[in-house]
Parts: C-alpha cells; structure tokens; sequence
C-alpha cells in the first residue's frame, strides 16, 4: 500500500486549522466576550480589552477619571472567577496621563514607597492629599488584600493616572508606569 503525501498533508492541515479554529472560537466565547463584558458593566469603565493565556489573563482598560480601579478588579475577581480559573490576573490601564502628573508622581512616590515598605498602608492618602493641595490634581486611594491602588486626576482636564501597588514588597514592580 503507497501513501500519497498531498493528501495526507492536506488532512492534516485542515485537521489543524478546524482544532485551532476551534479553540480560538471557544477561548473568545466562554472567557474573552463574558470578562469583558463584566468589565464594561463596571461604571467609568470607557473600554476594556481582555487576551488570555495560559496561566494570565491581561486586562487592558481605559477609565473615566471618576472610575474605580479598585472595584473594576474586583467585579473581575468575583464575577470572572470561572472564567479566570486560577490564572493570573494582570491589569493595565491606558489613559493618557499629563506631564503634570507624572512630575507630580515621581515627586511623591519616595513617601508612598516608604508607606507601602513599612506597611503603613493608612499613611498613603493623608501624604498623597498633602502633597496635591494647591497643584490642581485630585487623588484618591483605594485598598483591597493585594493591592494599593492610586487615582489620580489632572483638574485642568489635562488626563488621569491609575496606579496599583502591589501589598506584597517582593512583587513591587516600576511604579511609574
């Protein structure tokens, strides 16, 4: 028996391209679409983007300057739990974020830095109003078990920044970004 090459390749091409066809739809139908629309329905949330992989699911928002980061996450946690199943839950927010701010940011980062070591979490939007009293921003904190998180907002219009800070000193990352 002589087994002919085009047709066996072509089997296992279109074999190939039905499994991951598949598997894309099903991954876009029972994870991406329901976070994201679980994202969406959070209020201030002005676009949410969601891919999945293996062990992370990265969460990329766009936020109204009212919105709640913290509460976003957490819808995600407890509504999104099936479909985050144990992964990693990675979020990034992509407003655009003045000069103002950032200088301002990097002003006060030293006494958050030193507030989130020394675990002296209450100390953060007492030093955070301080340093924002008669510059124009408006800032908030918000905490949950794992995160700090940082509103801050440019009154002149000139955008927003969202800042989470993690609680756990081993994982803190270049809060600047």
């Amino acid at each position: 028996m002589k087994l002919r090459a085009m047709p066996i390749a072509a089997a296992a091409a279109v074999s190939a391209a039905l499994l991951f066809g598949g598997w894309t739809i099903y991954s876009n139908v029972a994870t991406v679409s329901p976070l994201e629309t679980i994202a969406s329905g959070v209020p201030g949330v002005e676009q949410a983007h969601i891919k999945v992989g293996g062990d992370r699911v990265n969460v990329q928002l766009q936020l109204a300057p009212q919105a709640s980061l913290r509460e976003v996450v957490a819808k995600l946690r407890s509504d999104g739990g099936k479909q985050i199943d144990g992964r990693e839950l990675a979020v990034t927010v992509n407003n655009p974020a003045s000069d103002k701010l950032e200088q301002w940011w990097a002003t006060v980062l030293f006494d958050v830095a030193q507030a989130m070591e020394t675990k002296r979490f209450s100390d953060i939007p007492a030093k955070l109003a301080a340093a924002a009293e008669g510059k124009g921003i408006s800032v908030r904190a918000e905490m949950d078990d794992d995160y700090v998180y940082v509103t801050l907002v440019d009154e002149n219009g000139g955008g927003s920044k969202f800042v989470m800070l993690p609680r756990v000193p081993a994982q803190l990352e270049a809060w600047g970004r």
